[in-house]
């Protein structure tokens, strides 16, 4: 570039439009359709490992919550197993029907959730 051999990139500053039309009609199911029984079941061995990852998420937050409880007496913080699975649920639902499937939304929680535990425990989080 600075000899001329190849030109300067240009530039454009812009926001990049969303297709949520295309996202919609090509990604969720009532755009789609509801696919054939068959790729339901080629798909267990991936919800069986999205169903293990969530649990260890569970097991994690859980544990996480409870040692920043253990150093902070005078502010407990609950975490309910049954209300986060049922939260994920209607999330996944939602994300299903106008959204797509994302696996790999599965698995991030835990890292934040240590994030904001060890804040807390350390008096960051009032």
């Amino acid at each position: 570039m600075v000899i001329g051999e190849i030109p300067l990139p240009k530039i454009l500053w812009a926001v990049t439009p969303m297709d949520f039309v295309g996202a919609y009609q090509n990604f969720t199911i009532l755009g789609v359709g509801v696919p054939p029984f068959s790729i339901f079941i080629k798909a267990l061995p991936l919800a069986f490992l999205i169903y293990v990852s969530l649990y260890g998420d569970m097991l994690f937050s859980n544990e996480a919550v409870e040692l920043a409880n253990e150093k902070r007496p005078d502010e407990v913080s609950h975490f309910n197993p049954d209300r986060a699975h049922f939260l994920t649920g209607v999330r996944n639902l939602l994300s299903v029907l106008f959204c797509g499937v994302s696996p790999t939304m599965h698995g991030i929680w835990p890292a934040m959730t240590a994030i904001i535990a060890d804040s807390y425990s350390r008096g960051a989080l009032r």
